[in-house]
C-alpha cells in the first residue's frame, strides 16, 4: 500500500483520538487516560507479539532499546494529551502536527536524503505557519474552559511533544525493523504501561474512572493504535517519512471538530497560520 494513503489512515485515526484526548484529559486527567490507552494497546497486540518476548528479554541491547523507546513514548505521549487537555487546540494542534519537519531534516542529516528548494521551501511554509498560529493564538479572545493556564506554556509543552514524539518514532522504526512491527509497538507500550502504572502507584494515586468514561478510553487507544499500526506500517516501503508528513493532516480534523462540537473561537491569523502548516504538508508529501 502507498505510504501516502497508510499516512491518510493516521491523520483520520489521530485526529479522531486527540478529540476524545481533549474531553477525556479534562474529565479524568492525562495520566489516568494514558494508562487506559496503554493498558488498551498491551491488550489488542498481545496475541500477535507473545512469541518474541523470550527473544526481546534475552538480548541486553534490545531490551535497553525496547526501554528507551517505551520511555520516550510515554513522555511523547503524555506531553501531547497534556497540551490538548490544556488547550486551545486551535494553537495547540497545528504546532504538534508539524512534527514530521524534524524527521525530514533528520533523514537528510542521517540518511542521506537530498532536498530540493521546493522541498525546502515547503518547510519554511510550514514552520511559518507554526510561527504566526503560536504568535495568533495570544490574541485570541478564547470562551472559558477553551483555555487552561497560560498559552505560551502550552506552546513550550507542544514544542517539547515534537521532540519526545520524533524521538520515538525514530527508536520505534528502528524496534520494528529487529522484531517486527506488533512486537516492537507492543513491547514499547507496554513498557509505558508499566512505568504509568509504577508512578501511579508510588504516588498512591486512584484509577477512579466514572463508568461512562470507559467505553470512551477503550475506544480512544484503539483507534489511536490503528494510527500507530498505520504509520509503521509504511516502514516496509521506506516510507515512513512519508508517511508521517501525510499524518500531521490529523490537525484538520481535530480542528474541524473543535470549531464544530465545542465552538472552539479562532482568529483569521489562525485561519492563514493553519492554512500555511497544511499547505507545507501537503507540498512536502507530494514532493516526497
Amino acid at each position: 500500500m502507498n505510504p501516502g494513503i497508510l499516512g491518510l489512515g493516521t491523520a483520520l485515526s489521530w485526529g479522531t483520538s486527540d478529540f476524545l484526548a481533549r474531553l477525556s484529559g479534562r474529565a479524568v486527567g492525562p495520566g489516568r487516560t494514558l494508562v487506559v490507552i496503554f493498558g488498551i494497546s498491551t491488550l489488542l497486540l498481545a496475541p500477535f507479539a507473545y512469541t518474541v518476548v523470550e527473544t526481546m528479554l534475552g538480548d541486553g541491547a534490545l531490551s535497553a532499546l525496547v526501554g528507551v523507546t517505551g520511555l520516550s513514548v510515554l513522555l511523547g505521549t503524555w506531553l501531547l494529551y497534556l497540551s490538548l487537555t490544556r488547550g486551545p487546540l486551535s494553537v495547540a494542534v497545528p504546532i504538534v502536527s508539524s512534527y514530521p519537519v524534524p524527521l525530514v531534516i533528520y533523514g537528510v542529516l542521517v540518511d542521506g536524503f537530498v532536498l530540493s528548494p521546493a522541498m525546502w521551501a515547503a518547510i519554511g511554509a510550514t514552520l511559518i505557519g507554526v510561527w504566526i498560529v503560536s504568535r495568533a493564538g495570544h490574541k485570541v479572545q478564547h470562551k472559558d474552559g477553551h483555555v487552561q493556564g497560560r498559552i505560551a506554556v502550552t506552546i513550550a509543552i507542544c514544542i517539547a511533544t515534537i521532540v519526545a514524539f520524533d524521538v520515538a518514532i525514530v527508536l520505534t522504526d528502528e524496534l520494528a525493523g529487529q522484531v517486527g512491527l506488533p512486537a516492537a509497538l507492543w513491547s514499547t507500550r507496554t513498557t509505558a504501561f508499566l512505568l504509568l502504572a509504577a508512578l501511579f502507584l508510588a504516588r498512591r494515586q486512584s484509577m477512579n474512572i466514572g463508568l461512562k468514561w470507559w467505553g470512551v478510553l477503550s475506544a480512544q487507544g484503539a483507534i489511536e493504535l490503528m494510527g500507530y499500526v498505520a504509520l509503521f506500517s509504511a516502514q516496509t516501503m521506506g516510507g515512513t517519512t512519508i508517511a508521517s508528513v501525510v499524518s500531521s493532516a490529523y490537525g484538520v480534523v481535530t480542528i474541524l471538530l473543535a470549531r464544530t462540537i465545542l465552538k472552539e473561537a479562532m482568529s483569521l491569523a489562525q485561519l492563514v497560520g493553519m492554512a500555511f502548516v497544511f499547505a507545507g504538508v501537503v507540498a512536502v508529501t507530494a514532493l516526497s
